[in-house]
Order: C-alpha cells, then sequence, then structure tokens
C-alpha cells in the first residue's frame, strides 16, 4: 500500500469518527429539547405548546395539564398554536422580545407573563368574531 493510499485510508476513517461524533451530538441536543418542551391541550379549539428556545429543537407535542399555571410564557419561546378545522390559522409562532406574537384575524396579542390557559382563552375570545 503506498503512503497516498494510507493517506486515504486515514482521512475516511476520520471522517467517518467525526460523522459518528455530530450525529451523537445532534441526537443529544434533540433529547434535551424534548424535556424542555411544553405542551397544553385545552377544551376550547385553540392548543399552545411552547418549547424553550435554549432547548434548540422543535415544538414537540405531549400531553399536558389542561389548566396547569405554572409554565409562564417567556420571550423567545415558540409556540405552536392549533385551531381546530383551521389549518390556515394554526402555525408556530415565536413570542418576539417586545413580549407579543402575531396572528392571522388576531392580530398582536401579549404572550410573556402569561399562562397558556389565558392566553388560549384570549385568542379564542376574538377568534370567535371570524370563526
Amino acid at each position: 500500500m503506498t503512503n497516498t493510499s494510507r493517506n486515504l485510508v486515514g482521512a475516511q476513517v476520520l471522517l467517518w469518527a467525526l460523522c459518528i461524533c455530530l450525529s451523537s451530538s445532534l441526537w443529544s441536543q434533540t433529547e434535551q429539547g424534548t424535556k424542555k418542551s411544553d405542551s397544553v391541550q385545552l377544551d376550547s379549539p385553540v392548543t399552545l405548546a411552547a418549547t424553550d428556545k435554549d432547548a434548540n429543537a422543535t415544538v414537540v407535542r405531549s400531553e399536558g395539564k389542561p389548566h396547569d399555571d405554572s409554565f409562564i410564557i417567556g420571550a423567545d419561546d415558540v409556540l405552536a398554536v392549533n385551531v381546530w378545522k383551521e389549518p390556515e390559522i394554526s402555525r408556530a409562532v415565536p413570542v418576539r422580545s417586545d413580549g407579543k406574537i402575531s396572528l392571522p384575524l388576531v392580530g398582536e396579542v401579549q404572550a410573556t407573563g402569561r399562562t397558556p390557559l389565558q392566553l388560549e382563552q384570549d385568542i379564542a375570545t376574538r377568534l370567535k368574531n371570524y370563526i
């Protein structure tokens, strides 16, 4: 085997090792992210789910307590607003630094400092004019 062949094999082994390390690192971040996610299914046609911005993960659906007041929405959280039978209104929205979110038909809504239930009730009330 020539030096060029050995260098090529060594580079391939190093590349595979790097790929394995990166994939396990990304998997670890996703697992941590799912633990930091909170979702609330409420009695109305609006569902909210929030993900911590530091979790580096997408919004994850999980069972939540309908009236859990322990979670307070903060700036940079990402909320999944799902309106029953209205997929064009349903979407993931980030909480801006001013503490508000923007939704079609509803406009701007103050989100920070509120529980998901409080925000859900506000959005549902505003949507009653349209749906």
